[in-house]
């Protein structure tokens, strides 16, 4: 059993923003949303894949979302 996440992103106006997933040291290993994507609420999903597939290990990883000039972040617990 993994972990899946499902992730609602809101943009009011439909801002340039992006998504992304790092881990512990920093490196971006995922990129979930890029570009403009409308306003609206969004929803992603993320299997615990990195850019190219491969699964990562389980551990701490952080999601950044930027839209604008905004920046938020949360700590995540990736399980297999």
């Amino acid at each position: 059993m993994g972990s899946r996440f499902d992730i609602r992103v809101r943009s009011p106006d439909g801002r340039e923003g992006e998504l992304a997933v790092f881990d512990t040291q920093g490196r971006r290993v995922a990129v979930l949303l890029t570009g403009f994507p409308g306003p609206g609420e969004h929803r992603l999903s993320w299997s615990g894949a990195a850019e190219r597939g491969a699964a990562l290990r389980a551990g701490f990883y952080v999601l950044r979302l930027r839209m604008g000039p905004e920046q938020r972040s949360l700590r995540i617990l990736l399980m297999r």
